[in-house]
């Protein structure tokens, strides 16, 4: 599916590790992965849209950009701080799917979240959730 081959690449070209992971196995990848990095849940949803002569898929994904929390009981300020980073990688993620001609937004809202201790490892960042689609789609084949 293209959809993950482009947010791989987006991700990985602003220098972070990526991980395409289910949730079983995402906290074993994060205990061993570098920081910051990013995390995408195996599609739980996605479609098809069927068109003349071909269709093109579209998916719900959830996509974290993360960094180590540096105690348990952190201080708001250094969270903020650590939030507003994995922030800075969110926007830009956005802004290169905006600029691509792989995959575009369904929807014109896209939904940033604050995490914090979601994983076993103390973890901070945010979590996009969003529908992407392929802009092109794919021929559907001969038979």
């Amino acid at each position: 599916m293209r959809i993950i081959e482009e947010v791989k690449r987006i991700v990985e070209a602003m220098g972070l590790p990526f991980h395409y992971e289910s949730s079983g196995v995402a906290n074993v990848k994060l205990d061993r992965s570098e920081y910051p990095c990013s995390l995408m849940f195996v599609f739980q949803n996605w479609s098809v849209s069927i068109r003349q002569g071909g269709y093109r898929e579209s998916a719900d994904i959830l996509l974290f950009f993360l960094d180590r929390a540096e105690k348990i009981d952190f201080d708001g300020e250094s969270n903020h701080q650590k939030i507003e980073a994995m922030k800075d990688y969110a926007l830009a993620f956005i802004d290169e799917v905006i600029k691509g001609n792989v995959v575009e937004f369904v929807d014109d809202e896209v939904e940033v979240e604050s995490v914090y201790d979601k994983f076993d490892e103390t973890l901070t960042g945010v979590c996009i959730k969003t529908k992407l689609r392929e802009k092109a789609g794919h021929c559907a084949p001969a038979i």
